[in-house]
């Protein structure tokens, strides 16, 4: 049995749940659950939040997170979700000149906060809670543009709300997933940094499925737009996603 096999069977085994029922809860086919335990398929990050959920745990208390090998994890911007939150930079987002002039101004802070505190770094504790309800609402509003919801967009924007410590249930935000939401922009106190951060945002969570679609796409421009974000920079972030159609 792998590693991941071990860490699966002791949680499913604390949670008190057989193979079965676990199958018969989250829809999975006959034996499934037992060719995850032994190692027989590889286990897809969507999937362990899936079962994390059921079982009542944190992800990296269902299986450590250097224990997952997933292609979903290795090729998607899944993958980098967890560095927006650490000491680590992402390298394309550090491209953004705005973003790198205020990460350079805040430099010496950079052991000491995460990289959303060093975003807002500038803001009271009232601002900076206001400004992430926000991005999670409008998050959320991406994730319902075309229609649909995937395990990847929900598993981001759950992941998104624990490390932001938005309330989930928040009935404004659950409304967002279905309502079109677009963001205030006196929340964003003129501040271009904490509206290319959003921008960034939006783009990591609608290619997390592997395809930015149309509607996706038109959702996100509207947003720069009410943000009025210089259209050449919504351009130069844009390229990091989406590839131009000659």
């Amino acid at each position: 049995m792998s590693k991941i096999g071990l860490f699966l069977k002791q949680a499913r085994t604390n949670a008190g749940l057989t193979q079965k029922e676990v199958e018969a809860r989250l829809g999975l086919r006959d034996l499934m659950m037992k060719d995850y335990e032994t190692g027989r398929i590889k286990l897809p990050l969507e999937m362990a939040a899936r079962l994390a959920e059921l079982y009542k745990l944190g992800l990296d208390d269902l299986v450590p997170t250097e224990l997952i090998t997933s292609k979903v994890v290795e090729n998607s911007q899944l993958s980098q979700l967890s560095y927006l939150f650490d000491h680590t930079f992402i390298r394309s987002m550090n491209q953004d000149a705005v973003i790198r002039a205020h990460m350079e101004e805040v430099m010496d802070q950079v052991l000491d906060l995460s990289y959303f505190d060093l975003v807002t770094s500038f803001m009271t504790s009232r601002e900076k809670s206001a400004l992430a309800a926000e991005i999670v609402k409008t998050l959320g509003s991406l994730m319902g543009a075309d229609k649909k919801i995937s395990d990847s967009e929900m598993f981001f924007f759950r992941t998104l709300v624990s490390q932001l410590g938005i309330d989930s249930q928040n009935r404004t935000i659950s409304r967002a997933l279905t309502v079109k939401y677009l963001p205030k922009p006196d929340t964003f106190m003129n501040r271009p940094v904490a509206k290319h951060f959003l921008l960034w945002l939006m783009f990591f969570l609608a290619s997390s499925d592997g395809e930015i679609v149309e509607e996706e796409l038109d959702y996100i421009k509207e947003c720069a737009e009410v943000l009025k974000v210089n259209r050449s920079n919504y351009l130069l972030i844009k390229k990091n996603f989406v590839k131009e159609k000659y």
